[in-house]
């Protein structure tokens, strides 16, 4: 019987132990210690489809509300990234140049290219003043230029409306701002004769320069695609919207045939159709407000608010 409790109390007393040995510390462990440093799918996802900086949690943060359905899912996470991630099929190792970082992940054609990135056309600036020629090269009026680069503003670019191959390019004065913009000066209208020529005569630099210049008939109707805009009078005031696919542009000419008569006094307003006569640009009849490009005897330009001829006026394309 002594044995048997002997060997009872030998038990109890080791279980006893057993269970202090498990239990361990009550007392706090102390302050979080430093968090993981791994993103969140989420974090990741922000990154991949909108460029949100990548962060991390610089240590333990105690869970303010319960789980939520914000975690992105890495299946939600590849749909989203696939198709922009993958747009190369039509370019290939040859259309790069050194210069930038480029990354696409097309099967079997990228990855990241360490020093290279897509090809553009050699800048070729021909001056110093602002502003300069478009970076990506030289395009044919300013329409091409506006609309490569939508932030150029008015001043002097070099232009080549016959493209490589043809005449050289030449220095022309753009508009990029009224009517759209994406007007080439190509008349510039004093009280003289020096217009009235199919060749081209003087420098245009300036839509109010103290003397008469042009570009040639076969440079003009090059570039007008679409509209001529004349203005005549004191600040170029008075302002008409020519059809230019109506006949080619023809300055010395005073066929009734090569008169550009439609016209209207908005752009995209309605047209007019005057009873055009001697004038490569006419307004005249019923055609308000009307301008006269020239006359055979005299010079300059003519227009109906008080003035005239002999004013002062400019003809842009576009």
């Amino acid at each position: 019987m002594k044995k048997l409790i002997t060997a009872a109390l030998s038990l109890m007393l080791m279980v006893g132990l057993s269970g202090l040995a498990v239990a361990g510390s009550l007392d706090s462990p102390g302050a979080p210690s430093a968090g993981s440093g791994m993103y969140t799918l989420q974090t990741l996802y922000d990154y991949l489809t909108s460029g949100t900086a990548l962060t991390v949690q610089t240590s333990f943060q105690e869970p303010t509300s319960g789980p939520g359905s914000t975690m992105k899912t890495t299946k939600q996470i590849g749909d989203a990234v696939a198709t922009p991630f993958a747009q190369c099929a039509s370019t290939t190792a040859s259309d790069v140049r050194s210069g930038m970082s480029f990354f696409c992940t097309q099967p079997g054609s990228w990855g990241v290219q360490t020093g290279t990135g897509l090809m553009q056309p050699t800048p070729t600036p021909t001056q110093t003043s602002t502003p300069t020629i478009t970076p990506y090269g030289v395009y044919a009026s300013c329409k091409a230029i506006l609309t490569a680069t939508p932030a150029a503003g008015d001043g002097v670019y070099t232009i080549d409306p016959d493209g490589a191959g043809g005449a050289a390019p030449f220095s022309a004065y753009c508009d990029m701002a009224s009517d759209g913009g994406g007007w080439t000066l190509v008349v510039r209208i004093k009280d003289d004769a020096g217009h009235k020529t199919a060749a081209a005569t003087g420098t245009l630099s300036d839509p109010s320069q103290s003397t008469s210049a042009k570009l040639s008939d076969v440079v003009i109707n090059t570039l007008a695609a679409e509209y001529y805009r004349f203005n005549c009078g004191v600040s170029l005031s008075t302002k008409r919207y020519f059809d230019a696919t109506q006949h080619p542009f023809d300055a010395s000419g005073v066929n009734h045939d090569n008169t550009i008569y439609r016209s209207a006094a908005t752009l995209g307003g309605q047209w007019c159709n005057s009873a055009g006569s001697e004038f490569t640009l006419c307004s005249y009849n019923n055609c308000s407000p009307y301008l006269i490009y020239s006359t055979p005897s005299r010079g300059g330009c003519d227009h109906v608010d008080g003035e005239d001829w002999g004013s002062s006026g400019a003809v842009w394309a576009r």
